[in-house]
């Protein structure tokens, strides 16, 4: 019969390496996002920055403004979406530390009952050591020994 604890075991290992994984693509999205959000703000400062030397039409700064704005939306948004991504990778985390604990729970109990199963049959062993003897001093009373 296969041990149950055996096949919760090799099930919480999975469950933690799956976790694992999942923090792992968290972390890669999380780093994408903030990639994301710093190029949009880098190129607001620089767009800001050759604006700010040029002097341009009427036209061309209304077109600066409209555009800033938009870009200025984006980086909002960029950084919003890091915000969730790094909510997500705060949540595998939590995720991965629970499936660690529940994988080393198993383990505890497993080896709890190991060391159980070893010390009942250290106490079966000494049992037989201990009836060997009373039989042999008996055999040895019989035979004047």
């Amino acid at each position: 019969m296969a041990d149950p604890l055996a096949s919760l075991a090799r099930l919480r290992r999975q469950g933690v390496d799956e976790a694992r994984r999942f923090l792992a693509d968290c972390l890669d999205a999380e780093d994408a996002a903030g990639r994301r959000a710093s190029a949009a703000e880098a190129r607001i400062a620089e767009e800001l920055r050759i604006a700010n030397l040029l002097s341009a039409s009427d036209s061309a700064v209304e077109r600066f403004g409209a555009w800033l704005r938009q870009a200025r939306a984006a980086a909002t948004a960029a950084r919003q979406e890091q915000a969730r991504a790094a909510a997500d990778t705060s949540r595998a985390r939590a995720a991965l530390t629970a499936s660690r604990a529940a994988a080393e729970a198993i383990d505890t109990l497993r080896a709890r009952q190991a060391e159980a199963r070893e010390a009942e049959a250290a106490k079966r062993a000494q049992s037989e050591l201990d009836e060997m003897t009373r039989h042999r001093a008996a055999a040895g009373r019989k035979t004047g020994l």
